[in-house]
């Protein structure tokens, strides 16, 4: 399911979390940010603070709450500073990645030379 770490997509985004090896004090930026299940991900790796966006305002309380239940109290945001993220994830549907607002909101959002990870696109897309 959608924000358990079991959807295909989302187990996708973790390893490319692990792979490209969190450092300390990196800044992900997680555009979908559901139950904060990449974020939680990314601060036991050893991000420094995550920026949640979601067009749904109840996943953005949840991800806070999932965030802090696991101990990262106070190392979630949903306001993201232009150039403020060293690595994004955006695991959301095709439809979403390209339209030009989300292009935009990606590249303003990611500092130079910081990595992207996009998910959550079918096959069949």
């Amino acid at each position: 399911g959608w924000g358990t770490g079991v959807h295909p997509t989302t187990r996708l985004c973790l390893e490319w979390l692990g792979d490209h090896g969190v450092k300390d004090g990196d800044i992900l930026l997680d555009y979908g940010c559901g139950s904060g299940i990449l974020s939680i991900a990314a601060l036991h790796f050893g991000a420094s603070r995550c920026i949640g966006v979601d067009v749904e305002a109840e996943a953005l309380v949840t991800a806070e709450r999932n965030i802090e239940l696991n101990g990262w109290d106070g190392r979630f945001q949903d306001v993201c500073p232009p150039r403020g993220a060293s690595l994004c994830v955006a695991n959301i549907l095709i439809g979403q990645l390209v339209r030009p607002s989300m292009v935009a909101a990606l590249t303003t959002n990611l500092e130079d030379g910081g990595l992207l990870c996009l998910s959550g696109i079918s096959r069949e897309k």
